[in-house]
């Protein structure tokens, strides 16, 4: 029977609240408006200068401005199925992380969004060093280019034999039809992340790895959940993530419960304010 002071621990609310650092930081000039249905998937454009999302869920707006994963978030089902077309102008040098401030501030003056950081108690995973030992080195970065030298050509996205995006060294994540493969320069705890998101779970960094890594993977993503992909999957497509994980990097994830800071939505109106 777990004890009151542990009760009080699992539900405490965070003395800071969620509400945006800087009230300061806008868009010079924002729209939302209420989104009519696309045709086509794709839901965001790159302009320089222009923050745009088109029928995107508010779920999708509001978990982008603070940076989440869909396991730190708590709100109203509703969110999801709300879409809307944001079209924001953004000043001249402002970063990604003054970005995400300025959408949270879009929000709560637009649809007096309001919300608080708690601790929860769930499902998560630490990522520790399998037996046997790591099967990545530690990064050397290339010597730079001579002068005068041409940089190279972006690589062109191809399948191999088996059907797996061929991941350049430095080209990062690539999937193709539920195969992966990664060829990264990237710190543990990049990955850590990366692999929360993947299994939507909270993942903790236990590896006491420090550096910068060259690390390659490629593996299958089931349709169920994570922990079924344990082992190569019946239908020969290749190993699960968590096989690949233990098989070509010598890393484990372990399930256990721990506390995770969850943003919960205290109130948000379903009609923005007007432009």
């Amino acid at each position: 029977m777990r004890s009151p002071h542990c009760a009080v621990l699992l539900s405490v609310v965070c003395a800071a609240n969620a509400q945006p650092a800087d009230p300061t930081l806008t868009f010079e000039v924002a729209s939302i408006k209420v989104a009519a249905p696309l045709s086509e998937p794709n839901r965001r454009s790159s302009v320089p200068g222009r923050f745009n999302r088109r029928d995107t869920p508010l779920y999708t707006l509001i978990v982008t401005a603070y940076h989440l994963q869909g396991f730190e978030f708590s709100g109203p089902s509703w969110l999801t199925s709300a879409r809307f077309d944001v079209v924001a102008k953004v000043p001249e040098g402002a970063t990604e992380a003054q970005q995400r401030v300025m959408l949270q501030n879009l929000l709560a003056e637009r649809f007096g969004l309001k919300v608080h950081r708690e601790k929860r108690e769930l499902p998560v995973y630490d990522l520790v060093i399998a037996k046997g030992g790591v099967q990545f080195k530690e990064y050397v970065p290339p010597p730079p280019p001579k002068e005068g030298e041409p940089p190279p050509a972006p690589a062109k996205f191809s399948l191999d034999a088996d059907g797996y995006p061929i991941s350049h060294p430095g080209g990062g994540w690539l999937s193709s039809g539920g195969k992966w493969s990664l060829h990264d320069y990237i710190t543990i705890e990049t990955l850590a992340r990366r692999l929360a998101g993947m299994t939507q779970r909270w993942v903790s960094d236990e590896t006491g790895l420090k550096g910068k890594y060259d690390v390659t993977m490629r593996w299958a993503m089931g349709t169920g959940p994570p922990e079924a992909d344990a082992a190569d999957s019946p239908d020969g497509g290749g190993p699960g993530l968590f096989a690949a994980l233990q098989s070509q990097l010598g890393l484990k994830l372990e399930s256990k419960k721990g506390l995770v800071e969850v943003l919960v939505v205290d109130h948000c109106e379903k009609i923005p304010a007007e432009n």
